[in-house]
């Protein structure tokens, strides 16, 4: 299962240094058992790392899609407010369509998305993206 959410400016928190198409966080754990590797985008001009099968099944699919025009992994943090404090959430997937519109995928198996703590902060992450925006992307003040 995966979730969309429509990317508006000002809800992203670039990282200083960072260039267009590289990966936010990188994985540290080499013990868990998950499946990561990475395959040459077309559509990227470069390689895509991918954390579980599910998450290479979906770049596979925006590889092959017609709508996509360009996506990338692990992009830009984003900072949401939950209750008194600040989070931060790093997207699975932010995939650019043809229509210009940009919008980020979080990629989760349907048993996983039942769980009360993913639930909640996705729940959260979706609030935040439905808060209306001051002009020219200046992120709200809360």
């Amino acid at each position: 299962m995966s979730s969309l959410l429509k990317l508006r400016p000002g809800h992203v928190a670039p990282i200083n240094g960072q260039q267009d198409h590289s990966r936010t966080r990188h994985v540290t754990n080499r013990s868990n058992p998950i499946v990561r590797g990475k395959f040459p985008s077309l559509k990227n001009g470069q390689m895509v790392h991918y954390e579980g099968l599910l998450e290479r099944d979906a770049f596979l699919w925006l590889e092959a899609s017609p709508d996509i025009e360009s996506y990338r992994e692990q992009p830009n943090q984003i900072y949401f407010p939950d209750g008194g404090r600040m989070r931060r959430y790093t997207p699975d997937i932010e995939a650019v369509l043809c229509s210009g519109e940009t919008v980020i995928i979080e990629v989760k198996p349907l048993h996983k998305t039942r769980e009360v703590e993913i639930k909640h902060k996705l729940e959260r992450v979706k609030a935040y993206f439905d808060v209306d925006l001051p002009p020219y992307g200046n992120p709200p003040h809360f």
